[in-house]
């Protein structure tokens, strides 16, 4: 799978030798900017602030208006809920099935940049990153802020990824300038 700034979705047959995709999801009327998977289903976030579930065994397509560009989706474990960032600055925990917000998280920075975020130790927390340099770490339930980290420099942490492996450990990217790359790998650690 591939998001694009043309707007569209496309699913690849990796076996194949053809450069073409098997299927084209155009339904986004702006920028795709998060794209993730979940059995048979696709999960779309867009800067036309809506965010597209794709059944495509049953080749319908659910939408959910979120209002503001959508920056980041990630789905729960179970497949029930939705972890959602947009330009807002807030990040929303969704109920998949009607849409409704179970949680917000808000305190750190996203109104410029595309900022991701994910779950972490077995979806006890939300943790994204920020355009003021750090990395805020969310309980899930409470939505109240349980740890920031510092994160690159004062420059905008651009995505965090959350180790599955038990470590409490994440990997996160940022636009601190300091190597030739345009982005730093840094390694975290929660608090035990």
């Amino acid at each position: 799978m591939s998001g694009s700034y043309d707007a569209t979705v496309r699913l690849w047959d990796l076996k194949s030798q053809s450069r073409k995709a098997v299927q084209v999801l155009e339904d986004a009327k702006d920028s795709v900017t998060s794209v993730c998977a979940k059995g048979c289903e696709v999960l779309v976030g867009s800067v036309d602030g809506r965010v597209r579930n794709y059944d495509v065994r049953m080749g319908r397509c659910f939408v959910d208006l979120i209002g503001w560009p959508v920056t980041s989706v990630a789905v729960t474990a179970d497949g029930n809920a939705l972890l959602v960032g947009a330009l807002d600055g807030g990040v929303r925990l969704m109920d998949k099935v009607n849409g409704g917000m179970l949680q917000c998280y808000r305190g750190h920075i996203n109104g410029d940049f595309r900022v991701r975020s994910c779950f972490g130790e077995g979806e006890k927390y939300v943790i994204t990153g920020s355009e003021d340099g750090w990395i805020w770490v969310y309980d899930l339930l409470e939505g109240k802020v349980v740890e920031k980290l510092k994160g690159h420099g004062g420059k905008v942490v651009t995505c965090v990824a959350y180790n599955p492996g038990g470590r409490k450990q994440m990997v996160s990217s940022g636009t601190d300038g300091k190597n030739l790359l345009p982005g730093k790998i840094h390694i975290c650690s929660l608090a035990d």
